[in-house]
This record gives structure tokens, sequence and C-alpha cells, in this order.
């Protein structure tokens, strides 16, 4: 947390007008989300635990990593189990996210849901310059971008998001989509081959790929 207070006052210094507002308020929420949190552990101290999945192959309990879900992911029997399976991975992803991040990420929601898309984009960028080694970010950029009519941008989003996390068939799907409208066929018809080999169950062109307006990635925010 100490990285995140330490940096957005340096935003404020060094950004514009609009950078350093938005960095002021990822400060202050940050301080008051520390406190709250300090508050809730001082009160009723709890020892955690790791997440847990259970596997379908096992039946057993077992860390809930990227690497175990995206397996089972592949081996998903029916739609609403690929579902059951791309949540707790959105989940994991998400859960990587530092507090600070977090709020960025919300805030560019909010702001996207209001349609102010270069706001939006700039919440996104600002995540980015504090987490750039998180795929989702970069994905949820390229959503925003794509809502934006940014097509090359979000491509180029999506191949860092896909770089970072090459099993990511969210990512994979919503390329797909974005080289489909461009015309870019072959591209589109290579993306939609690794999507569908990581993650057959899933039907093409569901929200899950993260369509502009109704992403349920969004959603679980």
């Amino acid at each position: 947390m100490a990285r995140q207070f330490l940096t957005a006052p340096y935003f404020y210094r060094t950004s514009t007008d609009g950078q350093a507002r938005l960095a002021r308020f990822v400060f202050v929420a940050a301080l008051i989300l520390c406190a709250c949190q300090t508050a809730a552990a001082a009160k009723n101290p709890v020892k955690s635990a790791p997440d847990s999945h259970v596997t379908p192959e096992t039946g057993k309990q077992g860390p809930a990593t990227l690497e175990k879900l995206e397996q089972a992911l592949k081996q998903a029997h029916s739609e609403s189990e690929a579902r059951a399976l791309l949540a707790q991975l959105h989940a994991v992803r998400l859960g990587k996210l530092t507090p600070a991040v977090y709020i960025l990420v919300r805030h560019g929601r909010a702001l996207q849901k209001q349609n102010r898309l270069q706001e939006a984009e700039h919440a996104l960028s600002s995540a980015l310059t504090l987490q750039p080694d998180q795929a989702l970010l970069w994905r949820f950029r390229a959503m925003i971008r794509h809502q934006g009519r940014d097509e090359s941008g979000a491509i180029a989003d999506l191949g860092m998001a896909l770089q970072l996390d090459p099993r990511d068939s969210v990512s994979w799907r919503l390329l797909s989509s974005i080289e489909s409208q461009r015309g870019d066929r072959p591209a589109a018809l290579k993306a939609h081959q690794k999507a569908e080999m990581l993650d057959p169950a899933s039907k093409q062109g569901e929200p899950l790929i993260g369509a502009h307006r109704s992403s349920s990635q969004w959603r679980a925010l």
C-alpha cells in the first residue's frame, strides 16, 4: 500500500489538472480504505485461509490458481460449467489488483457507464501505470477503447494482455470479435481458434467475450 500512497502525490505534482484530480481522488480513497481495513482487522482478527475450488476431475480442494482453473476450463463439459469457471478466473485475476488500482478500475467503470470514455480510459491508464504487469487492466482498457471505436488501440492493449496472460480465453474472444469487425478474417479466425482451444464449452458471441456495453466482466466490480 505504501507504494500507492507515494505514487499518487507524484502524479499530482507532474501531471495535468485532470490527472491530478484523479490521483488525489485515488490517494484519499486509498487512505480511507486502508483505515477501514485496519480498524476492521483490529476489531475482528481472523486467520485468513487461501482461496480454494473443487476441481471437476477429482472433486478435491486446492488453491484457486489460474493454472488449475484454466486447465479445468479446457475440460469443461457444459456452457454453465464454463461460465462458473470463467467467473472464478475473473475473481482470481481481480484479486491480484492492489486496493488503489481497484479503486481506479471502479472509477473507470463508473465513467464508462456515463459514456465518458476519454476519462474512463485515463483512469485505466493510471491503473496501468501502477500495475502494468496485470493483464486484466490491459483487457479492461481495450474494452473501453473498443467502445470508443479505437480499434487499433484496443488491439494493441489486447496484445499486451495476451503477452502477460496467453491463456486468457476472454481476451482471445474479444480480439477475435474486434478483428472480425475490422474485416481481418484471418486474424479473427486465428484468435477464435485459440479461444476455442482454451474454452471449448463457451459459445461465441456471448457477453463473456467482453462486449463493450454489456460485459459481465465489468459487473463483477
